[in-house]
């Protein structure tokens, strides 16, 4: 999911989720109708049962085609059609996968660590989502658009995975605030958001409220978690709302893309003094026995995977 940015450089910008975390404005406002920012319901479970009739026919009459779990092992998984979305959807319809190394990497580190969480903060359709719960594990998927949530709703039902999955439909960013979704055509990866200034003509299927990962502290199992945060370009944003999520979580692995920062020096030396400072080092995303080396930051592989030393 990470090389979704990778490609849609070409295009204009893309992720596998979405950008779900970012830069927010000081001066957001709401919207009719307003989202309601009490505490007990900033981070709002998603259901789709009680979706709208659209949203219903949507998710029924979207293609599920099997998602390569393994060379074994299959999961039904519900995409857009190839005209909607030329990159995750098409490449899943095409090859059964997404990014195939980092599936198998999880996999692997999966069936290494047994009762390990996933928290998959940009879930898009659900790659990470399906494979971790095919093969038992615990998962909380994050994603502010709906559609992409009733997808995997749908393929979560027919694979008979609703049981440990836990779908919330919510941005993550550096603090609360109600933001906007604009989508790319032909490249539902690289829908982006931003924070509800009051001047978007969006209509109300792309709005949704951005929460802090402090606030998903209350949705883990308390078990090891791998995190597969995919919020192109604003990890760090992400990253500093979550000091109390690391310290009282259990975080083994934390996967995220590495090229916006590269020249961004303030980005990365932020990024790798929070994850020091929570003794995570730096990995390489398809070799993660090896480790990387900090003086050499602006040239890391564009996906970097964060490993706890124990």
């Amino acid at each position: 999911m990470l090389r979704a940015r990778r490609i849609a450089i070409a295009l204009a910008s893309i992720s596998f989720g979405l950008v779900v975390g970012l830069i927010l404005g000081r001066n957001s406002r709401s919207h009719e109708p307003d989202i309601v920012n009490i505490q007990t319901r900033l981070v709002r479970v998603f259901d789709a049962g009680q979706e709208s009739e659209q949203y219903q026919s949507f998710a029924n009459n979207a293609k599920c085609t099997p998602l390569k779990v393994s060379s074994t092992i299959t999961s039904p998984i519900c995409v857009y059609d190839r005209q909607t979305d030329h990159y995750i959807s098409a490449s899943i319809l095409s090859s059964g996968q997404w990014e195939g190394h980092h599936m198998a990497m999880l996999h692997r580190i999966l069936s290494a660590n047994k009762g390990m969480q996933l928290f998959d903060i940009g879930c898009n359709v659900g790659v990470y989502t399906v494979l971790a719960a095919k093969v038992g594990h615990s998962v909380v998927a994050v994603d502010p658009m709906k559609k992409n949530l009733m997808l995997l709703s749908r393929s979560l039902r027919i694979g008979g995975l609703t049981e440990n999955t836990t779908l919330l439909w919510n941005a993550v960013a550096d603090k609360v605030v109600n933001i906007t979704l604009h989508e790319y055509v032909g490249n539902v990866g690289g829908t982006y958001v931003k924070p509800d200034d009051g001047k978007e003509n969006v209509d109300d299927m792309h709005r949704a409220l951005a929460v802090t990962l402090d606030h998903l502290i209350p949705f883990s199992s308390k078990m090891p978690i791998f995190m597969k945060l995919d919020i192109e370009t604003y990890e760090w944003n992400a990253l500093k709302s979550g000091e109390e999520f690391f310290n009282k979580l259990d975080v083994r692995y934390v996967l995220l893309e590495w090229n916006a920062h590269r020249t961004n020096v303030e980005s990365a030396n932020n990024i790798i003094s929070f994850m020091s400072r929570h003794s995570m080092q730096p990995h390489m995303s398809d070799n993660p026995d090896s480790m990387l080396q900090y003086t050499k930051n602006a040239s890391w592989p564009g996906d970097i995977v964060w490993i706890k030393k124990m």
